[in-house]
């Protein structure tokens, strides 16, 4: 036991070494501090580059392996670093990683990653170009969330999957072309891109296809992702469901044309699309679906009589509108429907809690 014991200490005492020889921009490291990952190690940041500004070296190698991993939230919030040279021999980037280094301009990621993990670069508002490697397969959640100056970037051939927030309001982006080999775009992937007006999906894509500013199911069937840029929308005769937040925060949006074709509109289709002023819902419609409408500032609505039923904050802060007409079809209303819609006259308010209590 106490020969384990001692190899024990003399590990630790190995993993905690200092790396006196490696720099952090010209400025000497005073410790980078690591632990065993695998064959290799994995690093997060010591202490000084809290306070380091400037151009970051991360080491190839410490204590005799090679560095293959950034821990989660390695870096987070080194806000004066303004661009990062990671080793080839790093495999994988953590969570959050880069999260919030506010002054970071460039990333050039290593060959070998093949995901963009979860929060890895979210807020780094200053950062515009990114490259990543052809191996990339998967590009996480909320990934590059808010870095708003992003304007050159290439999703790799391999990305076989765009997690949900991946691209929220990289209001920089102007074009995406989506890969081949893309079948999984989630909720809000490209919300609030308020310079975004083209999507391209190759067309050997199996499960996507595009038109213009709009990403659609490869039938047709269903809008996926529509471009923040755009103002007006006219929806293809095609379409028969507007998917979850597919117009989710499109912040220049004023006016869409939905055709009777459709017959859902799903959770958060149009939230805090703010601009939005015009839209009249088709009598093909049964539901409002929760958060539908939340947060748009129309001011008048028709709901038609085909709805029976108007979900969880359908049109909750939807704080300009002074006129809604509710059919007698309506057969459950959610309490929260017309939450905070502060301007809606109180006959209006007391016809919604009639039609509440009849549920």
């Amino acid at each position: 036991m106490k020969t384990l014991s001692s190899m024990s200490m003399i590990v630790m005492a190995l993993i905690a070494a200092k790396a006196a020889a490696e720099t952090i921009g010209d400025a000497p490291a005073d410790e980078w501090m690591h632990r065993v990952h695998g064959n290799g190690v994995e690093i997060i940041a010591p202490p000084s580059v809290r306070r380091f500004t400037g151009d970051l070296t991360i080491p190839a190698e410490l204590g005799g392996r090679k560095v293959t991993k950034i821990a989660k939230r390695a870096f987070q919030g080194c806000r004066g670093i303004t661009c990062v040279t990671i080793p080839d021999s790093v495999t994988k980037i953590g969570e959050e990683a880069f999260g919030d280094c506010k002054g970071l301009t460039k990333i050039v990621i290593p060959p070998g990653v093949t995901e963009i993990n979860k929060l890895a670069f979210c807020g780094c508002e200053e950062l515009t170009t990114v490259t990543m490697p052809d191996g990339v397969a998967k590009i996480g959640e909320s990934a590059f969330y808010r870095c708003r100056k992003l304007s050159n970037m290439k999703i790799p051939a391999r990305v076989a999957k765009i997690d949900k927030s991946a691209f929220w309001g990289c209001s920089r982006l102007k074009s995406v072309t989506i890969p081949a080999r893309v079948t999984k775009i989630g909720e809000a992937a490209f919300s609030c891109c308020a310079g975004l007006t083209n999507f391209v999906v190759e067309s050997e894509n199996a499960v996507y296809c595009s038109e213009g500013y709009m990403i659609l199911s490869k039938d047709r069937r269903k809008v996926v992702s529509v471009a923040g840029g755009v103002t007006n929308v006219t929806i293809p005769d095609s379409v028969t469901e507007i998917g979850e937040s597919a117009f989710r925060e499109c912040p220049r949006l004023e006016s869409v044309t939905i055709p009777d074709s459709v017959v859902k509109i799903g959770k958060s289709a149009f939230l805090r699309c703010h601009d939005l002023v015009n839209v009249t819902i088709p009598d093909s419609i049964t539901k409002i679906s929760e958060s539908a409408f939340s947060g748009c500032r129309f001011k008048s609505l028709i709901i038609p009589d085909s709805v029976v039923e108007i979900g969880k904050s359908a049109f909750s802060y939807c704080s300009k509108i002074t006129n809604v007409t509710i059919p007698d079809s309506v057969a459950k209303i959610d309490e929260s429907a017309f939450w905070n819609c502060q301007k809606l006259p109180s006959e209006t308010i007391q016809r919604i809690g009639n039609l509440q209590k009849r549920r």
